[in-house]
């Protein structure tokens, strides 16, 4: 195992990225200091930080293995969301919602922290929800920045939220909707809202 591991340190990305699909196993039974380490030494969650793209997609595809229940496990994944990468941000959206379980309400209510934090810019990616195309789409990004913009991080994080389930006209009510939604799911209902939501934040929301 820590011959595998040390290969996350070589100067070929192929090779880290191959000894990554060689790890699958170890990070399927968590074993933790394939995952974690309180040292300098390699591990899958540290390749996510890795220079070259290939060896960051080929992490994510790794903590994919990661069992339902190990939200630890994959928190290292909401940073993904933020790389300068649209065939990284995408891949480690969806291993997020795949991943998280209806116990999970905790890393949920930290996706739509994004979405406060960048609120104009997730009011901006809502509207593009409307025109249907790619404008500012969960697919597309912008290209030719060094660093992801807020509004491809905020469509990353509605790519999480949409992969999750939650309807498309509560996503577009914003941040209070959703986290409502989602506190409803973790108590055993659908992502729905409460029935009083409405008249509640109606006026604000009739603003948006």
């Amino acid at each position: 195992m820590k011959d595998v591991l040390d290969l996350l340190q070589h100067l070929s990305p192929l090779t880290r990225a191959a000894s990554l699909r060689a790890l699958h196993g170890a990070v399927r039974n968590v074993i933790k200091s394939v995952l974690w380490s309180t040292g300098s030494s390699p591990t899958v969650i540290g390749a996510l930080r890795d220079e070259d793209k290939r060896v960051r997609v080929a992490a994510i595809v790794s903590l994919s293995n990661v069992p339902s229940g190990n939200a630890e496990a994959i928190r290292p994944l909401l940073k993904c969301l933020e790389d300068p990468e649209l065939n990284v941000r995408n891949p480690a959206a969806d291993v997020i919602a795949r991943s998280l379980t209806r116990q999970d309400l905790q890393l949920k209510l930290e996706i739509i922290s994004i979405l406060r934090k960048y609120s104009s810019a997730a009011q901006a990616v809502t509207k593009g929800f409307d025109v249907g195309g790619k404008y500012l789409s969960l697919e597309v990004g912008f290209t030719g920045r060094k660093d992801a913009s807020a509004h491809d991080i905020c469509a990353a994080a509605f790519r999480v939220l949409r992969g999750l389930g939650i309807p498309e006209n509560i996503l577009k009510l914003g941040a209070n909707a959703i986290e409502a939604a989602v506190e409803r799911h973790a108590i055993g209902f659908r992502y729905e809202l409460p029935p009083n939501f409405m008249n509640q934040h109606g006026e604000h929301h009739s603003k948006r």
